[in-house]
């Protein structure tokens, strides 16, 4: 996933949900100023994970992709047989 794409969805979601959207911002606000180290920590690990999750689905994508090439070459050398 392009992460061009990764913000237009979530973009496309605030606009079609601007209550979840405002009450999220809320409670992000009430984080930072209540405990902001907490905040910091919870960020930091959010991002951490949400890179990890980039890797593994980038990854996983180019192997199906491969996958399929290979499909599609055998599939042309059992029609020259």
């Amino acid at each position: 996933m392009i992460f061009s794409e990764f913000m237009n969805d979530i973009s496309a979601f605030y606009q079609a949900h601007p209550l979840i959207a405002i009450a999220g911002g809320l409670i992000l606000i009430c984080l930072i100023y209540r405990n902001p180290k907490f905040f910091l920590y919870t960020t930091l690990l959010a991002l951490l994970f949400a890179g990890a999750l980039y890797f593994i689905l980038t990854a996983g994508s180019s192997s199906v992709s491969r996958k399929d090439r290979l499909l599609q070459k055998s599939q042309q050398l059992q029609q020259k047989e």
